[in-house]
């Protein structure tokens, strides 16, 4: 028989990691919807300044599918049109062993898998969104209602962040320094910016 690999652990439904790791998620969720949604997100309305919301806004873009979507799609195509330049000037004989084919497909699915798991659980579960909070005093989840300020949890944009920048952990490891402070960063903005509470982020970014 093969030789079991360490990170297999991660993968096996007994792992006692993976249980440990979605208890710890469940639990965080339950005490961030029960107890602390609401409190920061009027204290964020309170507090955060027209430049901070500003810069936080801008920020939050960097969540924005479609630019990791973007970058995946240039994985593919920009080495070879390097590749096919070098060769048309006779620069090129070797073939390019590098998997930018495997990096194109594995940013593009976790985009794509992310993408479709939080547009069914945003219109199945229908939290309403801080703005709807600060219009009318609703704070609820709406199952299977669809509108605009129903579709808070999870949120969108930490689920691609998290989900790009783990993919990019992978991708080229030179950088990991600054993957996680990205994606931190872009977070925290959906709350500066009154887009979703913490709950939201964090089911998003578990995803």
């Amino acid at each position: 028989m093969p030789e079991a690999h360490p990170n297999d652990a991660w993968i096996a439904w007994r792992s006692a990691r993976l249980w440990a790791g979605i208890v710890a998620v469940a639990s965080a969720l339950v005490i961030c919807i029960g107890y602390v949604d609401l409190p920061l997100a009027l204290y964020l309305k309170r507090t955060v300044s027209k430049p901070v919301f500003d810069v936080f806004y801008q920020i939050c873009r960097i969540g924005e599918g479609g630019l990791w979507a973007a970058l995946g799609v240039a994985f593919w195509v920009v080495p070879r049109a390097r590749r096919w330049w070098r060769h048309r000037q006779g620069q090129c004989t070797e073939p390019d062993r590098r998997p930018w084919d495997i990096h194109a497909a594995f940013l593009l699915s976790v985009l794509a898998i992310n993408g479709i798991i939080v547009n069914i659980l945003k219109h199945a579960l229908g939290r309403y969104r801080p703005a709807k909070f600060f219009e009318t005093g609703e704070h609820a989840f709406d199952f299977f209602v669809i509108f605009q300020k129903s579709d808070s949890f999870p949120s969108g944009h930490a689920a691609t962040i998290w989900g790009a920048m783990l993919a990019l952990w992978f991708i080229y490891p030179r950088l990991r320094w600054l993957y996680v402070p990205v994606a931190v960063v872009v977070s925290l903005g959906r709350l500066v910016v009154h887009k979703h509470y913490l709950g939201d982020v964090v089911a998003g970014a578990a995803l």
